[in-house]
């Protein structure tokens, strides 16, 4: 499966993210930080897939929950292994129709999951959400979507 989505930002157009044009957010001056390392953990993992997926740069892997975010609310930690500034994250999703719905992103020191704060980005087939501070854990709470029968699916993010 080709992809030819490779930009960030919010897309709008209907077509799936393999063939769609997007408005493109250039990165930050210095690039994309190197992910290598990085561990990515989930609350859900579909069947013979890994979560590393999320972050391999390879838009022919991609990580999906297996499960409709309709039953139950879903989480994603990327451990960064040190504490990093974090000014944006850009994502690709594996497919038009299974981004993550009701999205809140967290950046902290902490092993569990912040309950409160953290950034609510516009979700698409690509997306992009500025944070700012310091932290080692990124966290995306997948907030149950009542009536969403898509899985969620990330086919990379990048964190600049």
């Amino acid at each position: 499966q080709t992809r030819t989505c490779t930009c960030s930002g919010t897309c709008s157009d209907p077509k799936p993210a393999e063939s769609q044009t997007c408005t493109v957010t250039p990165p930050p001056t210095g690039g994309a930080i190197d992910r290598t390392g990085w561990v990515v953990t989930a609350s859900h993992t579909g069947a013979n897939e890994q979560t590393a997926w999320a972050i391999d740069g390879n838009l022919s892997s991609v990580w999906t929950s297996g499960r409709a975010q309709k039953d139950v609310a879903q989480w994603v930690r990327i451990d960064m292994l040190t504490a990093r500034s974090i000014k944006r994250i850009d994502a690709i999703t594996g497919w038009a129709n299974d981004h993550p719905r009701n999205l809140t992103v967290y950046l902290t020191n902490s092993t569990t999951m912040p309950n409160t704060g953290g950034a609510k980005p516009t979700t698409g087939a690509t997306w992009t959400t500025p944070l700012t501070g310091t932290g080692r854990y990124v966290y995306l709470r997948i907030n149950q979507a009542p009536g969403v029968t898509n899985w969620a699916t990330i086919a990379d993010l990048q964190f600049y």
